[in-house]
């Protein structure tokens, strides 16, 4: 059967039902909100450079400025800036639909024809495996570039190859607006390699000797227009750079979208969209191995390899893997064995891909998909609610605060669109690794806080809410909440900012209940109509976290519950619930909770850990014990998890595994003392009295003046047998807790 006749099968209906579905599909994912928060520092780029030109050297940090800057995103950031100052928010995120919009038209406009069948599957496919990366990122410019090169290089090959002189000019565009402009070269590169094995395979053929000469004029003019920006030749050096720190460093460790698709699992669309589509082309180019298209071919591998180190680069996948795949299709419908075959499968893939498209169309429109993988950006086109510290920015402004500011990293971006300097952003590129380490012990560690603190001199501090510095903040002295709402909170040293009154707990009670006015509870998950939106639980979350933070589980624990009913089947949600719970003494309900938790998760960490202490507390050593090594199973390089084993453990009066634990949770972090006071205890009570005293002395250097940690090097000088240095001790310890009952008994003892 011919593929024409094979064609006519199809009711006339059929093609603009599939492009209507994918067209749905299409817009169900690229509209939704902006919630990046590196979009701040973009858009106060454009505005600098609209300003005050190509930025040199950096104005943004106080720690780094004056150092470096390249910008080779300027083109975009202006772009931006442009858009939101002349449409708002609404208008520029339009403007990148629109956009994407063309990003798909030049997409299928690659391969010479769609068949119906392989268009909907593959474009069904494609869709839903970029869908992460469809937002105002500077990415969009590289992945419309990328497609127009790929566009002009295939087409070149069925028309006049001169087309491709038209790259050069492409390329001084993209070398302005996005860092990864070296993939202009590279794709010239792999449509020369290519055009270079048709020439050695057929000498005479006039057409492919033509495309190789305007090739290699096309590669050159690419990599000299190359040079056509603010920094000349260091825009290559620059592209080097980053290429080995988005591969080498600490920041490429902790950020999701550096990470592969393995290490980020299945339980997101577009990493199984970007698997299956791996797998169907794979399949696709092999049945026609010997008829594939070599320049598709290689700019597939290529875009795979990279694609599997870095999810962000999946688009780029995708953009190629589409072209190839549609093009074995047409091999195999122009005389391939496997042609009856396909023509069996293509009414349950042409169903298949109806119902994919059909159901993910609504589930990203009611938002249940990303409240599923816990995403911010909801269906829509303005800025993502209860999500940016717009309010810390003008309190700030409005409490007339000036200083350096300690930002968090997800902060910082829109204090400086606020024209605020912070110590640390975004961009590892300008700042350094080694900088942005010093972030991290900053943010996890109260000591390294201060010791920002003297270098840096800042003395406000704004934070995510549910970052680990607000814990640092609340515990280190004369730092003070003075402000908060469900996005960011904002401490200062109240030493040099006198004049601002910290937040009592009357004015915290107050400001729990003026967010509770502007968030109220959400549609619960199981009661939302086919049509209603979910919502996001992650405000809520963050809500319930700052406040037990605080030291109020009790204000915490219904922004918990507001948590769990917009997203009841999350185990780390009712993990965080039922630790609030057993906070304030509900501990038969925690457990359920806890035990829920389980059964969605069995291996969620937060749930075990959480149900081995609760255990713990109520005596049930043993359980707690089993609990804990089921942690340790799941996250051995938690010190945390090792540190509670020991707890069981020394309630079952096994000091000898008690210490290996303890030992353990010491190698993980050596700088907690609460592990080596731990420890210290545990080799006193195993009459180990020389390395408890040790432990204690490091303890001791970590946290200077610990009532329990002086009067336990107390008791251990005295059981040495030095009453003099245990004198020493117990009167040190007294001048911090005079009244403390644990002191007369000991001083009795040791004769003071």
């Amino acid at each position: 059967m011919s593929e024409e006749r094979a064609k006519n099968r199809w009711p006339g209906w059929a093609p603009h039902v599939s492009v209507a579905l994918l067209g749905v599909l299409f817009v169900c994912l690229a509209v939704n909100q902006i919630a990046d928060f590196d979009f701040w520092w973009l858009l106060s780029t454009g505005r600098y450079v609209a300003e005050r030109g190509i930025p040199r050297a950096d104005v943004f940090s106080f720690a780094s400025e004056g150092r470096p800057w390249v910008e080779l995103r300027w083109l975009f950031c202006l772009g931006l800036y442009g858009a939101v100052s002349l449409l708002g928010y609404t208008g520029a995120n339009a403007i990148k639909v629109g956009l994407l919009a063309l990003l798909a038209w030049i997409s299928a406009k690659t391969p010479t024809r769609l068949p119906l069948v392989g268009g909907i599957a593959l474009g069904s496919l494609s869709l839903l495996a970029i869908s992460p990366r469809m937002i105002l990122r500077p990415e969009l410019a590289s992945y419309l570039l990328f497609a127009l090169f790929l566009f002009l290089l295939v087409r070149s090959r069925r028309s006049s190859p001169k087309t491709l002189l038209w790259l050069p000019l492409l390329q001084v565009v993209w070398v302005n607006a996005h860092t990864i402009f070296v993939m202009g070269p590279l794709l010239v590169g792999a449509f020369l390699a290519a055009g270079l094995w048709e020439w050695a395979k057929n000498r005479d053929d006039e057409s492919v000797k033509e495309r190789l000469r305007y090739g290699t004029f096309a590669l050159i003019g690419c990599l000299l227009a190359a040079l056509v920006n603010p920094y000349g030749a260091g825009s290559y050096a620059f592209a080097w750079q980053i290429f080995g720190e988005m591969r080498h460093s600490l920041y490429a460790n902790s950020i999701a979208e550096l990470r592969g698709p393995f290490e980020l699992g299945l339980g997101f669309v577009s990493i199984r969209a970007f698997l299956a589509l791996v797998v169907v082309v794979a399949l696709l180019t092999l049945a026609t191995l010997r008829r594939t298209d070599l320049f598709l071919l290689l700019v597939a591998l290529a875009m795979g390899y990279v694609s599997f180190s870095s999810v962000r680069n999946i688009p780029f996948f995708v953009l190629a893997a589409f072209p190839l795949g549609i093009h074995g299709i047409q091999q195999i419908a122009t005389g391939s064995r496997l042609y009856d075959l396909l023509h069996w499968l293509r009414y349950p893939v042409a169903g298949a891909a109806v119902l994919v498209s059909l159901y993910y169309s609504w589930a990203f429109a009611t938002n249940r998909e990303q409240v599923k993988e816990g995403l911010p950006n909801l269906f829509g086109l303005g800025l993502a609610e209860h999500h940016f510290a717009e309010g810390a920015a003008q309190y700030l402004d409005q409490a007339g605060l000036e200083g350096k500011i300690f930002a968090t990293m997800d902060v910082s971006p829109i204090l400086i669109f606020h024209r605020r300097q912070t110590l640390f952003d975004p961009r590892l590129e300008v700042h350094g690794e080694e900088l942005y380490k010093r972030y991290i012990q900053i943010e996890d560690e109260p000591a390294k806080f201060q010791l920002g603190e003297q270098t840096y001199g800042y003395t406000i501090a704004v934070c995510n809410l549910r970052s680990p510095t607000v814990r640092t903040l609340f515990q280190v002295p004369n730092w003070h909440l003075v402000y908060f709402d469900e996005a960011a909170a904002v401490f200062v040293n109240t030493a040099v900012h006198s004049n601002v009154q910290p937040m009592d707990r009357q004015a915290v009670a107050q400001r729990v209940a003026e967010i509770r006015e502007e968030m109220q509870s959400p549609r619960p998950w199981e009661g939302l109509g086919f049509f209603q939106q979910a919502e996001s639980p992650l405000p809520y979350l963050a809500v319930a976290m700052f406040l037990n933070a605080a030291g109020l589980p009790n204000e915490a624990l219904p922004f918990a519950q507001d948590a769990v009913a917009a997203k009841p089947f999350d185990a780390g949600l009712r993990a965080v619930y039922a630790g609030l719970l057993g906070q304030t003494d509900q501990r038969e309900a925690a457990r359920e909770e806890y035990e829920e938790a389980l059964r969605l998760d069995p291996q969620n960490f937060f749930a075990l850990q959480g149900l081995g202490r609760l255990l713990l507390q109520g005596g049930e050593a043993e359980r707690a014990e089993e609990m804990f090594r089921k942690a340790i199973a799941v996250a051995p390089d938690d010190a945390s998890a090792w540190f509670d084993l020991a707890g069981a453990l020394m309630q079952q009066q096994d000091l000898p595994g008690a210490s290996e634990a303890l030992l353990k949770a010491t190698e993980l972090d050596p700088n907690n003392a609460d592990y080596r006071y731990a420890l210290g205890v545990v080799y006193a009570g195993r009459e180990m009295f020389s390395l408890a005293y040790e432990q204690l002395q490091q303890a001791l250097e970590l946290k200077p003046d610990d009532f329990n940690i002086l009067v336990t090097l107390g008791e251990v000088a005295f059981r040495i047998g030095d009453r003099d240095l245990a004198r020493s001790w117990l009167e040190r310890a007294e001048r911090l807790d005079p009244d403390n009952p644990r002191l007369n008994p000991l001083k009795r003892a040791v004769g003071g």
